[in-house]
């Protein structure tokens, strides 16, 4: 499993992988996020900024 991870990390590292992400959202509006995951309307990765 540590081999297998850090081959998937090394890969997004050197930019092979793209996630696409389908919307951001600040740490205040983690509700409105948690709604989109549960209610699988995202098709894309959802970021939640802590800064």
């Amino acid at each position: 499993m540590r081999e297998l991870t850090g081959r998937a990390l090394r890969t997004v590292a050197e930019g092979t992988v793209s996630l696409p992400i389908t919307a951001e959202f600040a740490l205040e509006d983690a509700a409105e996020a948690d709604r989109l995951m549960g209610g699988r309307t995202s098709a894309g990765k959802l970021l939640l900024r802590v800064a």
